[in-house]
């Protein structure tokens, strides 16, 4: 994104793509997880840090079409990383409180 901005180059934006698959990726993964109703907060939390992350970037690619948007959006991102990590942060707990191991 930055690069794209000093370079005033649309293409450079690009590059967001490979993220945004990755983490449209892990929502899909996500939906289709069997998931126990003791844990189904955090399943939806996640959920939504990754659908948030998305979105994030999705306005982020538009900077030449809605700067404000874009510029909105990176905003927004030291908060969605905030949830994001709170949300593994209980995930883990989750899998220590009831000795669940990969």
């Amino acid at each position: 994104f930055a690069r794209a901005v000093e370079s005033k180059n649309p293409s450079d934006l690009k590059q967001l793509d490979a993220p945004i698959g990755i983490y449209t990726d892990m929502v899909k993964n996500l939906l289709s997880m069997p998931t126990p109703k003791s844990a189904a907060s955090i399943h939806v939390s996640l959920l939504n840090n990754f659908s948030d992350l998305i979105a994030v970037l999705t306005t982020m690619e538009k900077l030449y079409d809605d700067p404000l948007g874009a510029l909105a959006s990176v905003k927004k991102i030291p908060g969605v990383q905030k949830s994001l990590q709170q949300s593994v942060t209980d995930l883990g707990a989750y899998f220590t409180a009831r000795n669940i191991t990969p």
